[in-house]
């Protein structure tokens, strides 16, 4: 554990909407996460800098007013050339591997972010814009060199078991390994699953990373409950009536 340890907080992806893949059909107000992650994150460590890549680039500059970034990058949604229903379905398999897709860019972008910066941090922490977390995250209560994740581990899926996905952080060394999925997406076996929470768990095994691997808080697998009893949950669950098509 360090004392007053250097912090970099990292968003990714799109702002949010009120439904799965970015298909809501409403976009979630992204100073609803900045109220949240201000309480329980930036007001309660000393020395926090922020790094954000947005595919919601219509809202850069606000974004960067609201959140005061070192690092900012925003831009268009690529073209995966996965053309997919633009109305939610139960199954959109599309839409989901496109989703994959995008998160990982993104994802991968803001860690570069934080490197290129040329800061050295002893924690870095990614999340994505529309969480409402409800607990402090102290970060000199935590050994940064373990690799945190939400709890509890998932069901076997296509041989793996599951991981929750909203959030996760470790050292700065750690997270940049992390974010190389990104580079793997078209390889086998990556390129077979089609689910993050399968691709992590996947690359925490081939990495190494997963012998550092930590669970703390909770968030259940199954049940309208357990959306709204994890201590970080989606905007859209606290905000929305659980979002379009409701818990």
């Amino acid at each position: 554990m360090t004392k007053n340890p250097k912090i970099a907080f990292c968003l990714h992806g799109l702002v949010g909407t009120t439904d799965k893949y970015g298909l809501g059909k409403k976009e979630i107000p992204f100073k609803i996460g900045h109220k949240h992650y201000k309480r329980h994150v930036f007001d309660v460590n000393d020395n926090v800098d922020v790094f954000i890549h947005t595919w919601s680039h219509h809202h850069h500059d606000g974004i960067k007013k609201l959140y005061q970034p070192v690092a900012m990058k925003s831009g268009s949604p690529p073209d995966f050339g996965i053309e997919y229903s633009k109305e939610f379905v139960d199954d959109n398999k599309l839409a989901r591997l496109y989703a994959i897709k995008c998160k990982w860019q993104s994802y991968k972008t803001v860690i570069d972010l934080v490197k290129e910066s040329g800061n050295q941090y002893d924690w870095v922490f990614v999340t994505r814009f529309d969480l409402a977390f409800a607990i402090d995250f102290r970060f000199d209560q935590f050994d940064n060199s373990k690799f945190y994740a939400q709890g509890p581990p998932g069901p076997m899926q296509n041989g793996f078991q599951l991981i929750n996905d909203l959030w996760y952080f470790s050292n700065q060394e750690n997270m940049e390994l992390f974010a190389e999925l990104n580079d793997n997406m078209d390889k086998e076996p990556y390129n077979n699953l089609e689910s993050n929470h399968e691709l992590e768990r996947l690359h925490l095994q081939t990495t190494g990373l997963q012998d550092k691997l930590e669970y703390i808080l909770r968030r259940d697998w199954t049940g309208p409950m357990s959306k709204l009893t994890t201590e970080t949950p989606l905007v859209r669950w606290v905000y929305y009536n659980g979002g379009d098509r409701g818990y």
